[in-house]
């Protein structure tokens, strides 16, 4: 034991280190990575979505983007991808306390990308106010996680434009995820 205590006293690094793991929160069995995007402002809300709002006066106008960890099912197809996003378009203006008045998507593609199963569609939404905006939703399947990602912007060029800029990092996120 004194031993032990020398080491410490000796080594005040070594201490430190030891009672900041001894302090941690309890690891719930799953990697934290952290991603950040210089330029735009990063919300995490309680459910597990991360959304980055962008900041910077060079963006597309209403640009955001989100992110989930989603339970990884590394078998989901396309066509199930495909019917999920159907529904969930189709049932949009029902479920939206009368906010949306249309949304369709489309233009389906499954791609991989250094291994990580990439697969969207674009998606157009009318709202009530007379506006619309467009969205690239993504299913994003790596080896051992999954993450849905939802690219939005005013029109359905610039949603592609922020995806392209973010994927790179997001299969980085993927990656690192156990």
């Amino acid at each position: 034991m004194g031993m032990r205590r020398s080491v410490f006293l000796r080594h005040p690094a070594v201490l430190a280190a030891l009672l900041a793991l001894a302090t941690a929160p309890p690891v719930q069995g799953q990697e934290v990575v952290a991603l950040a995007f210089e330029g735009w402002d990063r919300t995490d809300s309680p459910n597990g979505v991360v959304t980055f709002t962008c900041a910077s006066p060079r963006c597309p106008p209403k640009a955001k983007l989100s992110y989930k960890r989603q339970p990884h099912r590394p078998t989901v197809s396309m066509a199930q991808f495909e019917a999920h996003h159907t529904r969930l378009s189709q049932d949009a203006p029902a479920n939206s306390a009368g906010r949306v008045t249309q949304a369709r998507i489309t233009g389906f593609t499954e791609r991989s990308v250094e291994g990580v199963r990439v697969l969207a569609g674009r998606r157009e939404v009318g709202w009530s106010d007379g506006t619309g905006t467009a969205a690239v939703d993504a299913l994003l399947i790596g080896p051992a996680s999954s993450f849905s990602v939802v690219s939005d912007a005013g029109d359905l060029k610039m949603a592609e434009a922020v995806f392209a800029h973010v994927l790179p990092r997001l299969i980085d996120l993927v990656l690192a995820t156990r």
